[in-house]
């Protein structure tokens, strides 16, 4: 920049004047947008720029230079049409008489390299066109944020792309020569066989053809059907997995059929008519067609059933084994044991036994009552007994023709012969014509009672 262009920046008027403040505004334009750009700053660009002005006035004036190497500028007439300007004579510091902070502005001095502080008016196009470009450049803040974070996404997408480009067919070569782990069988074989051969065989109502066969079946349970003449039966079968399965029909063998059975709790022993055959679970095969009697034995009790068999088919029995309720009612007072072991009742008259057939006996003493009883207690279920004592015989003469009443209802007249009543406490009562009468308060027992009435004496 030569010293005429010094002169003129330092005392701008008219079209000067105009150039100069264009040169200023547009020089803190870029200084600005640098300075925004490096520090990303979120505050209002007019709180910048006052902030980086009063930066700019605090700057110490430079130290003086020598007389002989400090630039005078002398301003350049003016042509009389204009009002003159008097511009001020810079010093051989090039430091100018203070002014307020908003019109001093730092410049470069050409001939010593450093920087001093010249009078500069600030014209109000300069604060428009920084408020304009504060009004253009704020909103962009956010996208520009937004744009650096899209650009390190795609950085990063791209490096994992060109590494998988780069290291995946090694990666896949190398996988590839990995032994192979082997492949868990889903299928079995199922080996078909009847005697004599040539019945035609279903798999689960699908034709499969004539036996000897041998196909390969999903693992699991199937029914297998065999069907010769006009005869038909089926066979169940569990192929395993990646084994072989045989099943077997023998037409000239006897029909039988099978009985699966379980309890709760398992470990119950099995007894198929009268004969124990193991514990659950358990299944038991060769059974005849017919009615079958099933008895469970376990600690907790026993459970007996009857089950029906049918020929090629396997029938199941389920029984939890636990306790249930006994329920006695009676018309007189007794007395329950079981064996050794007395039994008592509740306040309902009821007892918790394990279930299972119980032989019981009640007896009363008094009444010389004595009966002996198979009750069957089914689990989790109420059986009910009554008690109800076979009646005695009573037998009432009087010297007088009377009336007789027990417990208060008429029964005959004298001679009463065996006349039934039931065992206990009776009230009794002879009645003469004549008025007299006579009470009489009997136990009644299991052997017969006699009464004798004389109404000849008081």
């Amino acid at each position: 920049m030569s010293e005429q262009d010094l002169r003129e920046y330092d005392d701008p008027s008219g079209e000067d004047e105009w150039q100069a403040q264009l040169l200023n505004a547009a020089q803190a334009l870029r200084t600005l947008a640098h300075e925004r750009r490096a520090t990303w700053s979120a505050e209002p660009l007019d709180i910048a720029i006052a902030a980086r002005t009063r930066q700019r006035v605090e700057i110490a004036a430079p130290t003086p230079m020598p007389a002989t190497q400090a630039p005078v500028f002398t301003p350049t007439p003016k042509p009389a049409t204009q009002s003159p300007v008097v511009a001020p004579t810079v010093a051989p510091t090039l430091a100018a008489t203070p002014m307020p902070a908003t019109q001093r502005r730092v410049v470069p001095d050409m001939a010593s390299n450093r920087a001093a502080t010249v009078r500069v008016a600030r014209p109000p196009l300069m604060n428009t066109i920084a408020s304009r470009a504060s009004a253009l450049y704020e909103p962009l803040v956010p996208w520009l944020r937004r744009f650096a974070v899209v650009a390190a996404f795609l950085v990063l997408v791209g490096g994992a792309g060109w590494t998988a480009r780069t290291y995946l067919p090694a990666f896949s070569a190398m996988w590839s020569k990995l032994p192979k782990l082997p492949a868990t069988p889903t299928t079995g074989m199922a080996v078909i066989e009847s005697v004599p051969t040539g019945s035609q065989v279903l798999v689960d109502d699908k034709m499969v053809g004539i036996t000897p066969l041998t196909t390969e079946l999903a693992a699991g349970p199937h029914v297998i059907e065999f069907r010769r003449l006009k005869a038909t039966r089926k066979l169940k079968i569990d192929v395993v997995a990646g084994g072989s399965t045989v099943g077997r029909l023998d037409w000239t063998s006897k029909r039988t059929g099978s009985l699966q059975v379980s309890s709760v709790p398992p470990g119950a022993r099995v007894i198929v008519d009268r004969r124990a055959r193991g514990v659950t679970p358990l299944t038991v095969d060769g059974l005849s067609p017919g009615s079958h009697d099933v008895v469970l034995e376990s600690a907790d009790g026993s459970v007996r059933e009857t089950v029906d068999i049918t020929a090629d088919n396997t029938a199941e029995i389920s029984q939890a084994i636990y306790a249930g309720w006994l329920h006695v009612s009676s018309a007189i007072e007794i007395a329950i044991t079981e064996g050794t072991r007395g039994i008592h009742l509740d306040e309902r008259n009821q007892v918790l036994l394990p279930p299972g057939m119980h032989e019981l006996r009640f007896e009363s003493r008094a009444l010389g009552y004595r009966d002996t009883r198979r009750i069957e207690v089914k689990p989790g279920e109420t059986t009910a007994v009554s008690i109800v004592p076979s009646m005695s015989a009573l037998t009432v003469t009087a010297t007088q023709p009377a009336e007789v009443f027990i417990d208060g209802e008429r029964v005959g007249e004298t001679p009463l012969t065996s006349r039934p009543i039931n065992l206990g406490t009776r009230d009794v009562v002879v009645k003469s014509a004549s008025g007299g009468e006579r009470r009489f308060t009997i136990t009644v027992t299991v052997d017969p009672v006699r009464i004798d009435v004389d109404f000849s004496t008081p």
